[in-house]
């Protein structure tokens, strides 16, 4: 962007495949144009990515679709299961490691290779949140997703994306419906996965469930407090 000037940038928010079409028109009002694909690989060796419904970064134009302001958090868990704390810097989110905000967190080893940067806050619908982590040295991370606030939207349906160092993701876990309940501490926050980094890349993504079958969705606060399933 800008879309009208003879040198534009592109910058995709998602992974995947893009179709661009690019049209020009000479002082003559004469045009042509051509069409060629981009791919957005991630380059990082864990990247989480967590879209609402309707999964888009904008409110589609269709007449009648649904759209809102709806606010849903991303959050990432190191060592689910060595005592770490949610609500604290063991745990990346926007309070403290948003990029865009210039807020960082180390973790782990020094330099900044396996600290966690979160690229976006959307605070107004509908995503992507992304998460990512060049080098993940931790030996477990948890993912976590939490309707902070509907600004007067329903329900929402999320769905994330974990991607380890690869073209395609490694899982896709979703949709799953979360309810805003009146406050961000009575919301439904969904504990989505344990994503274990494997040597010397890629990574396993266990879902997170009740008898194999129901998500794990609970109140902010109650997870806050550390109720929740047992890390790997």
């Amino acid at each position: 962007r800008p879309a009208d000037r003879a040198a534009t940038s592109y910058t995709p928010d998602v992974a995947g495949e893009y179709a661009l079409r690019l049209r020009v028109t000479d002082d003559a009002g004469l045009s042509d144009e051509c069409e060629t694909v981009v791919r957005a690989v991630p380059r990082e060796g864990l990247r989480v990515e967590l879209v609402w419904d309707p999964p888009g970064r904008t409110c589609p134009r269709e007449a009648g679709a649904a759209c809102d302001r709806s606010d849903v958090d991303l959050h990432l868990l190191r060592d689910p299961s060595s005592g770490t704390r949610w609500r604290s810097n063991d745990e990346c989110y926007y309070f403290n490691c948003n990029a865009a905000a210039g807020r960082s967190l180390p973790w782990g080893m020094s330099g900044a290779t396996d600290d966690p940067r979160l690229d976006i806050d959307d605070v107004d619908g509908h995503g992507p949140e992304n998460i990512n982590i060049d080098r993940p040295s931790a030996r477990a991370y948890r993912i976590g997703v939490h309707y902070f606030d509907a600004h007067g939207a329903g329900a929402q349906s999320a769905t994330v994306l974990v991607y380890c160092g690869a073209a395609t993701p490694v899982a896709r876990v979703g949709p799953v419906t979360l309810t805003y309940r009146g406050s961000a501490e009575s919301s439904d926050m969904w504990l989505v996965a344990d994503v274990i980094p494997m040597s010397p890349g890629g990574c396993e993504v266990r879902a997170l469930t009740h008898d194999g079958a129901v998500p794990w969705v609970l109140p902010y606060s109650d997870v806050a407090r550390g109720v929740g399933p047992a890390g790997p």
